[in-house]
């Protein structure tokens, strides 16, 4: 049935029909103005369903969009599309685009997206129908003023994930806190049409309906959600039987890298965002993030308060397979927090050629969403080169398990050298722990001692905390000393050690800058004293000997020189040092001396006298070393005099050295002295090729009288002969062994403290004497003569004998006869007088007789 309705003007009269289906709604109420070309279903009754096509028709139905008006022109001939009639209450067809609903491009729906739909009954035209345009002016149209809204497709300007930019969720499409992830799409307009959808990779199967915020924002979830113990989790995640890392069922395989996004705001047109949802996978391994290059840091070799060297902090992030910062560090045992570590990979780096220069240290820490910092450091400054730090992941959130992650990163840490810290002297540098020791690096030297050692060149590089040489990095000149040390430190001397005060001196250019970051020094050489002054006998001795070199028996044999400067890098008043060791080795025989040297005193109690001491004879070189095993095989030493008195001597005066240890002994009582008068004397002991060594010899009068000493007054030669021939006053002197006057010193015999009184009787077996032929010393060591005469003494020489007949010591006192039989007698006392013949003034007989007595006088 139809119904009609008119309308009357002056003019005319207009007639509009009317379909009796009703349209109730349309799903969806909205279509984007072009490209999609959205299928619509319009709800209502009435709807006849039997109608066929045919007759030049497609189909049975159809609809048309346009702008209701008393008339139908406003619905334009291309808003007409076919319809199906599904049933009585549901017909389908798609909305053409709003400019084909449109009369024209400045009106209706193609400018305020707003159309009404009509729906008809009466078929749509197939190709072959010559009047379309007929049918569609013919066609009876329902009247219920069901709008359908355009709207233009929105852009998305940006997605977030979470709440954060750019938008990115892990396989399992759960936040770090495990709830399923939100993405919110920025942009607009959008329309809050109830029907927003947002879909995955083009996949239908991901379809999530979203939620309208505001015209310019809405959100969704990316996946199908469940509630599990008070959580929106993505399903099937937190069911038991559920894998941890179990993927969305519409991702395309297992290492996904980003999701194409589209939403739709009707359910039915989708829309390709150009932004896209980046799609991560479980935690892999460590990413570090650094504000130098990524893949390697370079750090200028340096050292701490305490001794390291710290990296720059580190920030690390758990990353997936593609190196994607991953947040999500839920472990296996339920908690938040996996376990990172950093490690030094010793194989890889260059600790393995300078093992000394570095200590693998490693450093832990746990993560906070998915982030840490570690700050790992060297155990100290290290040597340049290449290191390699490796950092793992563990999940250890499991009691007593930890699981390791899959991936290692490796960081190459370049050290170059830094800034200068210190220095180092070669050859022969030791370290401060090496000081003490009588080890010497194989690059020490070596020299013989001598009075003179000229030292070989050291050269002083100028180092960083690694000892790295700096070289032309360093474009300052450091000034570089040296000194010659014990191993001792100096109290509050910054790591300076105590000088040497024994053995050589150093001497030479003391003091070098560095050049390109090497100091040099060419001119140093040790100097010992040489032997000065002299040993004269009789003057004091000025003779000098400078320390040994070696020290004794070679004990301090090794030098330590201390190089020290004073670098900017240091803190006010520290001090750079560098140590090397030198050795100084038995040198060439320079010169001879006497051990234990003393002068020797003599007590010429006897003409000859031994020499008791010991005198050994050592070999030395010119650093004042005492050679003990020098080549001195059968190398002989002798004994000469020595001074402006020769002494004489005999004995053992001539000693060769059978061991080849250079030295000599002259044993106590081996060398007898001739004694002379009181006084210094001196002797020489030579070898050849080296400097010889004087002994003085001091010689002192004997403590007790050994010999007379007869001292003319009168006159004693060529005397006449008469009856009576007087001698003349003379003395008897005691004298020691070398005839010195005793004096008051005489004394009896040795170790007797008193003075002895000598009674002296003169006679001879040649001459009769008469007069005073006895005197005595009284104490005074000279026995005085006078008055004593010959009796007609023969021409020719007469001795006269004068000898002790008796001692007495008064003090004691004591007289001791020369009868006793211990009587101990002075040796001499003997003078002899010559008689000429005199005047004849007798005559004088001999009797022949077979024994005639020559003393008998028959003078006449």
């Amino acid at each position: 049935m139809a119904i009609f309705t008119a309308s009357m003007t002056n003019s005319s009269t207009t007639y509009t029909r009317f379909s009796t289906a009703e349209v109730v709604s349309l799903t969806p109420e909205y279509g984007p103005t072009s490209g999609a070309e959205t299928e619509v279903t319009i709800h209502g009754s009435g709807f006849p369903t039997a109608v066929i096509g045919g007759g030049g028709k497609s189909h049975a139905a159809a609809c048309r969009f346009g702008v209701s008006s008393t008339s139908d022109y406003r619905f334009p001939f291309d808003g007409w599309v076919p319809a199906v009639a599904v049933s009585s209450t549901r017909i389908i067809c798609t909305a053409p685009p709003s400019l084909r609903a449109s009369l024209t491009e400045r009106e209706g729906p193609s400018i305020n997206g707003v159309a009404e739909i009509e729906i008809s009954f009466d078929g749509y035209p197939s190709n072959n129908l010559t009047d379309s345009d007929g049918l569609f002016q013919s066609s009876l149209w329902s009247k219920d003023h069901v709008v359908f809204r355009y709207y233009a497709v929105p852009d998305t300007v940006s997605v977030l994930s979470d709440g954060k930019y750019p938008a990115d969720v892990m396989v399992t499409g759960e936040a770090p806190d495990q709830t399923a992830s939100i993405l919110t799409f920025i942009g607009g307009s959008f329309i809050d049409s109830g029907m927003i959808t947002c879909r995955f990779n083009l996949d239908t199967s991901s379809d999530q309906s979203a939620s309208y915020i505001s015209v310019t924002r809405f959100t969704c979830p990316v996946c199908q959600t469940h509630l599990i113990l008070g959580k929106v989790r993505c399903y099937p995640h937190g069911l038991v039987s559920t894998d941890m890392y179990h993927p969305m069922p519409w991702l395309s395989d297992n290492n996904p890298r980003t999701a194409k996004l589209s939403f739709s705001l009707n359910g039915r047109d989708f829309h390709v965002s150009v932004r896209t949802l980046k799609i991560f996978g479980q935690p892999h391994h460590l990413k570090f993030l650094h504000q130098r290059a990524p893949s390697q840091l370079q750090y200028g070799s340096a050292e701490n308060s305490v001794g390291r060297m710290t990296l720059d902090p580190l920030e690390l992030v758990t990353a997936d397979l593609s190196g994607h910062t991953v947040q999500n560090d839920f472990g296996l045992g339920g908690t938040r927090g996996f376990t990172a570590s950093v490690a030094l990979n010793t194989s890889a780096s260059s600790v393995n050629s300078h093992p000394i220069n570095l200590i693998e240290y490693t450093a832990i820490g746990s993560t906070v969403d998915g982030a840490l910092t570690l700050a790992p450091q060297f155990s100290r400054a290290p040597f340049f080169g290449d290191y390699h730090v490796n950092f793992e992941l563990q999940d250890c959130t499991l009691a007593g398990e930890c699981v390791d992650m899959p991936g290692t990163s490796t960081l190459i840490v370049s050290v170059m050298p830094g800034v200068a810290t210190q220095i180092l002297s070669h050859p022969g540098h030791v370290s401060s722990s090496e000081l003490t020791s009588l080890w010497i690096p194989d690059d020490a030297s070596i020299k013989y001692a001598s009075a003179f050692v000229k030292l070989d060149a050291y050269y002083v590089d100028v180092r960083d905390a690694g000892a790295n040489f700096v070289g032309d990095l360093d474009s300052l000149s450091h000034f570089i000393s040296v000194s010659s040390t014990t191993s001792q430190l100096k109290h509050n001397g910054g790591g300076l050690l105590e000088e040497r005060l024994t053995g050589a001196e150093l001497v030479g250019k003391r003091t070098s800058g560095s050049l390109s970051g090497t100091a040099e020094f060419h001119d140093l050489s040790l100097t010992s004293q040489k032997p000065s002054g002299d040993r004269i006998p009789g003057v004091a001795s000025t003779l000098r000997f400078g320390t040994a070199s070696r020290g004794n028996s070679g004990t301090d044999e090794i030098y330590i020189l201390q190089f020290f400067a004073e670098l900017p890098s240091l803190a006010s008043g520290a001090i750079a040092t560098s140590a090397s060791k030198l050795k100084l080795v038995p040198g060439e025989a320079s010169y001879l001396n006497i051990s234990d040297y003393a002068d020797v005193t003599i007590i010429c109690n006897t003409p000859e006298v031994p020499i008791s001491e010991l005198i050994t004879v050592n070999l030395f070189d010119g650093g004042n070393n005492k050679l003990t095993t020098v080549d001195t095989l059968h190398q002989t030493v002798t004994v000469r005099p020595h001074g402006l008195t020769a002494l004489d001597f005999t004995g053992n005066v001539a000693v060769t050295d059978l061991t080849g240890q250079g030295e000599w002994h002259f044993p106590a009582s081996s060398i007898y002295l001739v004694c002379e008068f009181a006084g210094s004397y001196g002797l020489q002991f030579v070898s050849h090729t080296v400097t010889p060594t004087v002994q003085v010899i001091n010689m002192i009068k004997g403590t007790y009288g050994f010999q007379w000493h007869a001292v003319q007054i009168g006159r004693w030669a060529n005397l006449s002969a008469s009856n009576s021939v007087p001698i003349g006053s003379f003395k008897l002197e005691v004298l020691d062994g070398a005839g010195n006057l005793m004096g008051i010193d005489d004394r009896y015999i040795a170790n007797m403290q008193f003075p002895v009184n000598r009674l002296v009787h003169c006679s001879s077996t040649t001459v009769n004497l008469t007069g005073v032929n006895e005197a005595n010393t009284a104490g005074s060591g000279v026995a005085a003569f006078s008055g004593l005469n010959m009796v007609r003494p023969t021409a020719g020489s007469h001795v006269i004998s004068c000898t002790e007949h008796a001692i007495i010591i008064h003090q004691i006192p004591l007289t001791i006869s020369a009868s006793e039989a211990d009587f101990v007698f002075l040796e001499g006392g003997n003078f002899t007088v010559s008689v000429v013949p005199g005047d004849p003034d007798a005559l004088q007989v001999l009797a022949a007789s077979a024994l005639p007595n020559p003393l008998v006088d028959y003078s006449i």
